[in-house]
């Protein structure tokens, strides 16, 4: 297999050779974010890959195994984003839903959970990198890749026993805005794909549709137990008014949700559009001709890629299935509204505006001048930013 892992540009390289090197392959073994949605557990394959290029390195992945809303693979085991992704580095799926990391004596490298931590090489932690970086920060002070070289260099396997659970953007530094570092990583994270199959019959779908516009309401968990701060307090007739001021009810509105689709909490959605389930127009697309299974896990990312088609799009704060489609629609469209259903916080410090959380302050990064009253690490994960498509 050809690998299409892009070099890292000069001084951001933390480790050696190059990915793929027959006569020297060296390994990075690293955990994924195990027992939880599709989506999480591609966050943490994406930081894999990351860390794979970077050091170059095979990538062996262990315990990158969906949780059980995802279904079974093919020979009863659980779905992994490996299943479903192209990926742009050498990898090796020995051990991929191992729950512990094969061999033993390694060099380890952990800082805690990588959730919280900031991956900045010394190139981009010095020069002109540098004052973007405490800023890149945003109050975060683990670190990983600073050290990286001095510890590992030399080694033939290095194991990063931590899961993560961020978007790239927000976690890997390589430079300020508009450096080759940056320009680095957005083409790396654009060459982990999903399947064309998936790809395609998704396009299929939208294309049958015609023009529309997509919405993602994560109920759920999110109101059984009082995850975001308004969770069990919005009603479906404010997200109703919030969605009429952003998406035109001419087109039909195609519907993702975890929730009951009879749920009375609908009812004001049906009553102003033509709501269509994202399932439902999928269902004719599923059979993708070469026995490509498109159900459970792999059902659930045909959905994220039916809303990229989408003409707007509006989701969920705090789902990182949202946050994903976000970073997609960003990719295909080269600019995307990120905007929300429903303001989660109420307070004139954070405005929301057209569905939308607007810029207030200063600074290089989207989330100096549009924060919100998170933990810095819960930023990482509780929506992405345009600096995973933008440069």
């Amino acid at each position: 297999m050809t690998w299409s892992v892009p070099s890292p540009p000069a001084g951001s390289a933390v480790d050696g050779p190059r990915p793929g090197d027959a006569e020297d392959p060296r390994f990075l073994v690293v955990r994924g974010y195990a027992g939880t949605g599709l989506t999480n557990v591609t966050m943490s394959m994406e930081v894999a890959v990351v860390l794979a290029a970077l050091s170059g390195r095979v990538l062996v992945p262990f315990d990158f195994g969906v949780d059980a809303r995802g279904g079974t693979a093919p020979g009863g085991r659980a779905w992994s984003p490996f299943d479903l992704y192209d990926l742009p580095v050498p990898w090796l799926d020995d051990h991929l839903l191992d729950p512990t990391p094969p061999g033993s004596g390694h060099l380890g490298l952990t800082c805690g959970s990588l959730t919280g931590a900031v991956l900045a090489t010394p190139a981009s932690s010095t020069g002109a990198g540098a004052p973007t970086l405490t800023a890149f920060r945003n109050g975060r002070t683990a670190d990983l890749l600073r050290t990286w070289s001095a510890r590992a260099r030399g080694a033939e396997v290095v194991v990063q026993d931590a899961s993560s659970l961020s978007f790239v953007g927000y976690c890997v530094h390589l430079g300020p805005p508009g450096s080759p570092g940056r320009r680095w990583l957005i083409d790396l994270l654009g060459r982990v794909r999903p399947k064309a199959p998936y790809r395609e019959g998704a396009a299929r779908a939208a294309a049958a549709l015609g023009p529309f516009n997509a919405v993602h309401l994560r109920r759920g968990d999110f109101t059984d137990i009082g995850f975001t701060p308004r969770a069990r307090d919005v009603t479906g007739a404010e997200i109703a008014a919030n969605l009429a001021g952003v998406l035109d009810p001419a087109l039909p509105l195609v519907l993702l949700t975890d929730t009951d689709p009879g749920d009375p909490f609908l009812d004001p959605l049906r009553d102003a559009y033509d709501l269509r389930l994202a399932d439902a127009l999928l269902s004719d697309v599923r059979a993708v001709g070469d026995g490509t299974p498109t159900t459970g896990a792999p059902g659930a990312m045909m959905a994220q890629l039916l809303a990229v088609h989408a003409r707007s799009f509006v989701g969920t704060l705090f789902s990182t299935f949202t946050g994903l489609i976000h970073r997609w629609r960003g990719v295909a469209h080269g600019h995307e509204e990120f905007m929300f259903t429903h303001d989660e916080f109420g307070s004139p410090d954070h405005p929301f505006v057209g569905c939308r959380y607007l810029e207030h302050a200063d600074g290089p990064w989207s989330w100096n001048r549009a924060p919100l009253p998170v933990a810095p690490e819960a930023l990482s994960w509780m929506r992405e930013w345009p600096e995973s498509f933008r440069a």
